[in-house]
């Protein structure tokens, strides 16, 4: 809500006398009363700027002093954006430079692809780039990402971007050895890139918006893919419900790596100390905020894992289970204040209690990265992870939800907090909006339910977008379904023995279906047939 009034309150409130803290709140009470109850002026829309083109030093050292001056550089040496340049960046794309691709946080800057590209430039981008960054910006606007507090925050923490799928290999992006470190253009330049345009077009200048109490070097660029060919388990945006050959970049606010050494561990047993030990300390967010911890595992360590018979979801869990952190480690006064902020971990225990690093075990993101070696890395994150799709122009984003059990769900029916019309249903525990037909949609379904009650014969019931009870996380209402029985079996229950469930999609940007098709495929009691006439 750009347009309503601010009141500024002096740095530092946290960390001072109580009394020093209620003089300050004294001192603006009465602005802050003032600026409530009065009507703040309309705000003013959004709109993309008009490029302009600016005379800049031909000498490319003269260069440096005059972005510097502009508040284009990030103080490393940068590239003129040359109309010239950013053509060929933009591409075939040059005659949609004018299209808003975000809004960024803080100061609303309007990130058109004409601005992207001019950033690209400076860092020394090449126009194959452009897709991963394009991708990365729309995950960062992403409200749930919430990049004003990335951006703005004294916390050391920046977007780290991860890759995963075919683009990253093909754009060169390292996931192999010194994954975070120099030597590969396309790590250091999309990140650089993505980190220019927070600054240039988000409006997050060092030391004025942005301010950070030290920051960290992930902040001239922070970018790996995931070492997909020398991980035990599914890739990172699989697990998020992607494909294996989509290609996907995940952002997250993360602080810099803290290694993990462990040249000793031959077992997982083993590993999980040296790695619950470093994660589990008093001094990082996670711990009452309620971040996200990412683990990097080497792909050795991830091979003892998995050679231990453990999948990434043991990993997660006995690092939650192992990972605490005893109150009495905490000053009185952090005890206090954490437990304003979460009362229901740190409010009314003991001092022998303890704390786990994170909420839940779904809380931590496990990824595989680096070259050979006994190390491993934890990152503290600030906010929750969000994925954009297929390294292109129309991402579609992901973030994890409150999961919900079907007795859950069917509570909230008979309570009338969800009604018949509502438009959602129940997938893996996800709440799952439901997507309207079209004419050819429609015809499809009735054609295809059809075919099927003739194949099954008597005894099976097709059921057309209606709910089906799909083990205790799921009642997803497909477009078609066959379930044993006849329609009065189904008056105190949903149909549960499932023959054939199907989804359809016609030519349209994936939405919701693609969130279904992976879960429903999880909960169907005997298989799923994936009948697809037209692309999904």
């Amino acid at each position: 809500m750009p347009h309503l009034q601010l009141v500024a309150v002096t740095h530092p409130l946290g960390g001072i006398d109580p009394k020093l803290a209620r003089a300050k709140a004294d001192g603006v009470v009465d602005r802050v009363i003032a600026a409530l109850t009065r009507d703040p002026a309309p705000p003013a829309a959004a709109s993309a700027p008009v490029a302009v083109t600016v005379t800049a030093p031909a000498d490319i050292d003269l260069f440096q002093d005059f972005a510097l001056a502009e508040g284009w550089s990030d103080g490393m040496p940068v590239l003129p954006p040359t109309p010239e340049r950013v053509a060929r960046i933009l591409g075939p794309l040059a005659p949609r430079g004018a299209d808003v691709i975000a809004t960024l946080a803080p100061r609303r800057g309007v990130a058109t692809l004409e601005a992207i590209a001019a950033n690209l430039a400076l860092a020394g981008a090449l126009p194959g780039h452009l897709p991963v960054v394009v991708a990365a910006i729309r995950a960062l606007a992403d409200p749930r990402f919430n990049l004003n507090a990335i951006q703005t925050t004294t916390h050391p923490c920046t977007p780290l971007l991860i890759v995963n799928g075919p683009i990253a290999p093909r754009l060169g992006i390292n996931a192999g050895a010194n994954a975070l470190g120099q030597g590969h253009r396309a790590n250091a330049v999309i990140g650089r890139a993505v980190r220019l345009i927070l600054q240039n077009v988000g409006g997050a200048r060092p030391g004025r918006e942005d301010r950070a109490t030290l920051g960290h070097p992930g902040k001239y660029s922070y970018c790996l893919a995931e070492n997909e060919a020398e991980s035990p388990w599914a890739p990172l945006h699989v697990e998020r419900g992607f494909g294996a050959a989509e290609s996907c970049v995940t952002v997250c606010g993360s602080e810099a790596p803290h290694n993990v050494n462990d040249h000793g561990s031959t077992s997982a047993e083993a590993l999980v100390f040296a790695l619950a030990g470093t994660a589990a300390t008093t001094g990082s967010n996670d711990v009452y905020l309620g971040g996200e911890p990412l683990v990097v595992l080497g792909p050795e360590h991830a091979r003892t894992f998995a050679d231990s018979g453990w999948s990434k979801a043991d990993v997660k869990r006995v690092i939650w289970e192992r990972a605490r952190v005893r109150l009495d480690r905490f000053s009185p006064e952090n005890r206090e204040r954490f437990g304003v902020i979460d009362p229901e971990r740190f409010r009314g225990r003991l001092l022998a209690e303890e704390v786990a690093l994170c909420a839940s075990p779904d809380d931590l993101m496990v990824i595989v990265a680096g070259g050979p070696g006994k190390h491993y890395a934890v990152g503290h994150r600030r906010n929750r992870p969000i994925a954009s799709g297929r390294g292109g122009m129309m991402g579609v984003r992901q973030v994890r939800t409150r999961r919900w059990t079907r007795a859950e769900y069917d509570r909230l029916i008979a309570l009338g907090l969800l009604h018949e019309d509502e438009g959602v249903e129940l997938v893996g525990g996800e709440l799952v909006c439901k997507e309207p037909q079209a004419a050819r949609h429609a015809a499809a379904v009735l054609l295809v339910a059809e075919a099927l009650r003739r194949a099954f014969g008597p005894g099976w019931q097709g059921r057309i977008q209606m709910p089906i009870a799909l083990g205790s996380d799921s009642e997803p209402e497909p477009d078609v379904a066959v379930v044993e029985g006849g329609p009065g079996d189904f008056f105190e229950t949903t149909g549960s023995s499932t023959s054939t469930a199907g989804e359809w999609k016609f030519g349209a940007i994936r939405g919701s279906t693609e969130r279904r098709r992976p879960l429903s495929a999880r909960g169907a009691a005997i298989g799923v047939a994936a009948l697809l006439p037209g692309p999904r």
